[in-house]
């Protein structure tokens, strides 16, 4: 047979053989695809030719999911509860290379507690580990293994259902940059030596942690902050926070106020908080802050203030209209403002005409959103001054729960708010009602 008709032939066969596009990438995108992968099918990439037998093992991250469980545990696989330890355990020690990440949740349905957390973690602590986040979904929490802290080179960690409680020698997170701990019980002052030994922490959150009556967060570099809580708490003492531009506090309690409600607290509160540009204040703290005595407008504005969320404030207290009415005339550079208004508590309606207002001008002031549970002219009058005194602004929302309301109210409404005189010619007004129709 001639060469030429041997190389026409082999053409043909090349022609007509499907082609392998995906093992033709370059390796930094084959890892990328690899790493959006759920575990199983990443094993799985194995059989797909002698190239692919390997490449999961270098993977810089690996994720035990919910999806991982319930292919196991509802017959999706064919594994029996005993055996999954050792799967996790096998894929970890097989592993070949820096391992950057690794996601772990223990489900609630999971029979017994993962009994080899802490030979995993070990083994994490060696690869130098830069993003871990462990969640257990079971009732009772976890006891984090002291190998945890020997992790040193994370750079985010994320904790849901543990127990912490760090060693004495321990000296910090050097790297770390966000930490999330949500249902962590952790004593107070643990807590805090844990949070000033992170230098470089910049993302913080603490939701529903217990162990502890009170907070105190110094952290130079930190920039976000979340905290969030249903617990009785005496105090949250914020130093050190002059780089923090977004701020979020969600308490289902308000806290206790040291000096029976005679001094306000809102000069405490911002004079830590010099460069804060996102605030947003959830009921409890709210009538905290709305304690004591409110000036008109503080002392020293709020200048670096741009979006203002306040959220299950109540027109029937006194003292949270003088705390929006405060806030609002104290932060010249508001641009966006959103308001839940929430009136379950019997008692009069304070209006925003009641409070000295002064023709004061909110002039940056772009989105404004309103949302209420009830139809009542406290609401109605809050939109009729940010419609008169906002020159630039572009959108006005208002949004009512139609449930709890009456059809002639919300005609009613509706026509008073078209009618308001409106100081930005740009300015539109949405009325929405929720489950009205």
């Amino acid at each position: 047979m001639s060469s030429l008709v041997m190389s026409c032939r082999i053409e043909k066969a090349d022609r007509d053989m499907p082609v392998d596009l995906i093992s033709d990438l370059p390796r930094n995108v084959i890892d990328c695809i690899l790493r959006h992968l759920p575990i199983r099918d990443l094993v799985r990439t194995s059989i797909l030719s002698r190239k692919w037998r390997y490449m999961w093992l270098t993977v810089p991250s690996i994720e035990f999911d919910h999806i991982f469980f319930k292919n196991i545990l509802t017959g999706g696989g064919h594994l029996k509860d005993h055996e999954i330890p050792s799967v996790i355990t096998e894929v970890l020690f097989l592993h070949d290379g820096p391992l950057e990440k690794f996601y772990l949740v223990i489900p609630h349905n999971y029979p017994t507690r993962v009994r080899c957390l802490s030979q995993w973690i070990l083994y994490l602590s060696r690869s130098g580990i830069k993003e871990l986040e462990l969640k257990n979904c079971q009732e009772e929490p976890y006891k984090m293994p002291s190998h945890l802290f020997s992790c040193l080179h994370l750079n985010y960690l994320g904790l849901g259902n543990f127990t912490l409680r760090p060693p004495p020698d321990f000296g910090g997170f050097k790297s770390l940059i966000g930490l999330n701990m949500c249902n962590v019980i952790i004593e107070s002052n643990i807590l805090e030596s844990f949070i000033s030994s992170c230098p470089l922490l910049e993302e913080l959150t603490i939701s529903y942690c217990f162990g502890f009556d009170s907070l105190n967060i110094s952290s130079p570099n930190l920039r976000i902050l979340l905290i969030e809580g249903s617990g009785v708490l005496k105090s949250i003492c914020l130093k050190k926070l002059n780089n923090l531009v977004d701020l979020t506090i969600i308490l289902e309690r308000s806290m206790e106020n040291l000096d029976g409600g005679r001094r306000s607290n809102l000069v405490d509160f911002f004079s830590s908080l010099p460069n804060i540009e996102k605030l947003r204040l959830v009921d409890g703290y709210i009538k905290f802050l709305s304690t004591g005595s409110i000036q008109e407008k503080l002392s020293m504005m709020i200048y670096s203030l741009k979006h203002l969320v306040l959220h299950e404030i109540s027109f029937t207290e006194r003292g949270q209209i003088s705390l929006l009415v405060c806030l609002l005339k104290s932060s010249p550079n508001l641009v966006e403002f959103e308001i839940t208004i929430h009136n379950l508590e019997p008692g009069p309606i304070y209006r925003i005409g009641e409070f000295i207002w002064n023709g004061y001008s909110l002039n940056r002031l772009r989105t404004v959103n309103i949302r209420v549970n009830t139809i009542f002219h406290g609401a109605v009058d809050l939109a009729e001054y940010l419609l008169k005194y906002s020159p630039v602004l572009e959108i006005l929302t208002f949004k009512i729960d139609g449930e709890q309301s009456d059809a002639g109210e919300v005609l009613g409404v509706t026509q008073d708010l078209l009618q308001i005189r409106r100081k930005s010619p740009k300015a539109e007004v949405i009325f929405l009602c929720d489950g009205f129709f």
